[in-house]
């Protein structure tokens, strides 16, 4: 059985949102209870999430061949001649 391969653009999708929704209930768990420390896991989860979508970005931008930049054509500017 051949397994599908692993999608990065939906896993950072994913993550990225996950990163959202943990870090809005932690804010609004904050501010119901008026204590950081009991939401400590939603705002460590949320920067969990996000540490992981940037890894998961980067290795896909080294994976990317570079496009070979296009030549330039050099001309020499034109100077004023001797009088």
């Amino acid at each position: 059985m051949k397994f599908p391969s692993f999608d990065r653009g939906l896993a950072r999708t994913v993550l990225f949102s996950v990163a959202v929704v943990a870090f809005i209930i932690g804010v609004y768990e904050t501010l119901l209870t008026n204590d950081i420390m009991r939401n400590y896991v939603f705002f460590m989860v949320s920067i969990i999430c996000l540490l992981v979508y940037r890894r998961l970005k980067i290795a896909e931008q080294e994976a990317a061949p570079a496009a070979p930049e296009p030549k330039r054509k050099t001309t020499k500017p034109k100077g004023k001649g001797r009088r």
